[in-house]
């Protein structure tokens, strides 16, 4: 074990790999790859870096994350948001149960994985101009949701029918939805709200 609590590695324009041995970081706790344009794959020992809780890697070309992501069960904060060709998650993703914030805006993203509304510690999420069309069943039970943000988005048609179950989301944005044609029963419960 090599003791890393944080690692920055922003801006490196021409870095395309990391090396397969990067998952013997397991004390890593912040890693920073904001703006590595040709950063196409994570190693597949990614899932070993255990003690990982803020992962920003916005801007990059990941298409995937690797087998093994779901591992990462400390994880408090992800942003990937501007990495274009990511269009899902993984399988398990509902695993990060410690996720407090995930920014994905900007993405290719088409659909939530099954499972996502196990992120029962996700506070703020930001979904803003990808390819949803719909959020998934349990969506709802994000109830520690406070600020989400779904704007932009061309093909959403609707919100979940327990979208009002989300009592502590004091902001919503959804303009720019120019498919949404309604919003769903129990919509006013969201008291907190300010849309």
């Amino acid at each position: 074990m090599i003791a890393t609590p944080t690692l920055d590695l922003s801006d490196n324009e021409q870095l395309a790999a990391l090396p397969p041995e990067f998952g013997r970081l397991t004390s890593l706790q912040t890693l920073k790859m904001l703006g590595n344009p040709q950063l196409a794959a994570l190693p597949p020992g990614f899932g070993q870096l255990t003690s990982l809780q803020s992962l920003s890697m916005p801007d990059t070309l990941l298409a995937e994350l690797p087998p093994g992501f779901s591992q990462l069960t400390n994880l408090q904060s992800l942003d990937l948001s501007e990495c274009e060709q990511l269009a899902a998650l993984p399988p398990g993703f509902g695993q990060l149960t410690s996720l407090q914030s995930l920014l994905m805006l900007d993405t290719l993203l088409a659909e939530l994985p099954p499972g996502f509304g196990q992120l029962a510690s996700l506070q703020t999420l930001d979904l803003k101009s990808t390819q949803l069309t719909e959020l998934p069943p349990g969506f709802e039970r994000l109830t520690s949701l406070q600020t989400l943000d779904l704007s932009d988005n061309e093909h959403l048609t609707a919100l979940p029918a327990g979208f009002g179950q989300l009592a502590r989301l004091q902001t919503l944005d959804l303009s720019g939805n120019g498919q949404l044609t309604a919003l769903p029963p129990g919509f006013g419960q969201l008291a907190h709200c300010a849309a």
